[in-house]
């Protein structure tokens, strides 16, 4: 019988970045309604968050060594022919020379090549995996004022077509995604949420259409 996974990241208090309010609640938030609605195991859930190592179990410090190992770790050992893996990413991205990257904990916005993830670098570790049914969603926030914040996006955008991986972002590399203390959520992720528990979206078109419509309102 297949099963479910989930990589589930969210990043709050950067030290070198504007902290944003939301990313942990999202990354919590998702978590929830795969254990509680969905009926995923707990253990299937693996979740990176600024505290929740230090209060939750199956619950890790978003550092980049730690993303990148617990993600090989379901690709290579635990996710298996058939099952559906979802990766999640709440947080900021910043882009140099046309290379996008997640920000991690314990990324230096100044040496992106060392300290952050290659977006490129997920793609290879999810194209590795055992199933080819894979679902990335990637509430990127960019600091108006960062380095690094033109076309982000644009890169994973390509690099999904090509590895033919579904892959919703929460807005074009062109526009700037939004956290409001109103939802308190990034407004990607609630209407990812909403779409999945109130309005019976359960295929990835489903998703895709629901969030390509409500994001915008």
């Amino acid at each position: 019988m297949a099963n479910q996974w989930a990589l589930l990241i969210g990043i709050n208090q950067y030290k070198a970045l504007q902290p944003l309010m939301y990313a942990q609640s999202d990354a919590v938030g998702l978590r929830n309604f795969f254990v509680d609605e969905v009926g995923v195991p707990v253990h299937h859930c693996t979740l990176l968050t600024d505290v929740s190592a230090t209060i939750e179990p199956h619950a890790y410090m978003p550092l980049k060594q730690e993303i990148e190992h617990q993600l090989q770790t379901l690709c290579r050992d635990r996710v298996q022919p058939g099952d559906l893996l979802w990766v999640f990413f709440s947080g900021c991205g910043l882009a140099e020379a046309g290379q996008d990257y997640w920000m991690t904990l314990d990324s230096d916005p100044t040496s992106l090549s060392e300290t952050a993830i290659a977006v490129s670098s997920i793609f290879d570790m999810l194209k590795a995996a055992k199933t080819d049914q894979i679902v990335v969603a990637m509430d990127m926030n960019r600091s108006q004022g960062a380095v690094g914040l033109r076309d982000i996006g644009a890169q994973t955008l390509t690099l999904a077509k090509d590895y033919g991986i579904t892959t919703w972002l929460s807005c074009q590399p062109d526009q700037f995604a939004h956290e409001t203390m109103y939802v308190r959520h990034g407004l990607f992720t609630k209407a990812l949420l909403e779409g999945m528990r109130y309005h019976g979206c359960i295929t990835a078109s489903q998703v895709a259409a629901y969030l390509s419509d409500r994001v915008p309102e």
